[in-house]
């Protein structure tokens, strides 16, 4: 049994069985009662995502303060070490704010989905049940229901906020030094 997910459906491929594609749009549907836990996750994913790409701004400049006067790298020594210690404490608020705040919401998900599903198993005709593969079935979509509100909720947004800072932050890094540039030129 494997489990693959394409942008917009998560398909269940089995051996011997046959394939049943199932909307992601439907599993955002049945977690729109934790809506508001979701955009508070997403805010916290967006803050703790830009804190890693931000470390390597904070290195490049602390390099480029070597090569300042004693009087100005003494001074601004110190802001910017402030900074790496308030970068760690964003990171050390955000990124536990971010995973239980994703696993609520993921939890509320997977107990709504158990309830549907054994609301669904209870309206079943007595000889569905003499069939072996469908006692098997329902523990493996309780597996499965988890790893997808996981995979999908935590780890993907998170990943595609790292990715989108690390692209934008050195064009904006790029434009502020360019008049840097032209003066030395």
């Amino acid at each position: 049994m494997h489990l693959v997910m394409t942008a917009s459906m998560v398909v269940l491929e089995s051996e011997g069985e046959e394939c049943r594609k199932v909307p992601l749009s439907r599993l955002i549907s049945l977690n729109k009662p934790e809506m508001p836990v979701l955009l508070l996750g997403t805010l916290a994913a967006v803050v703790s995502g830009v804190i890693f790409p931000m470390l390597g701004v904070l290195i490049s400049i602390s390099i480029k303060l070597f090569y300042e006067p004693p009087h100005q790298l003494q001074k601004d020594s110190r802001f910017w070490t402030l900074m790496y210690v308030a970068s760690g404490v964003a990171s050390f608020i955000f990124l536990p704010v971010e995973y239980f705040l994703f696993g609520v919401a993921g939890g509320k998900l997977v107990e709504r989905i158990r309830s549907l599903s054994f609301e669904s198993i209870v309206h079943q005709e007595i000889s569905w049940f003499d069939k072996p593969s469908n006692a098997r079935l329902v523990s493996k979509n309780c597996a499965i229901i988890c790893c997808v509100s996981r995979i999908m909720m935590k780890h993907a947004l998170h990943n595609h906020v790292i990715v989108f800072s690390c692209l934008v932050e050195p064009l904006v890094q790029g434009c502020l030094s360019m008049p840097q540039i032209y003066d030395v030129l």
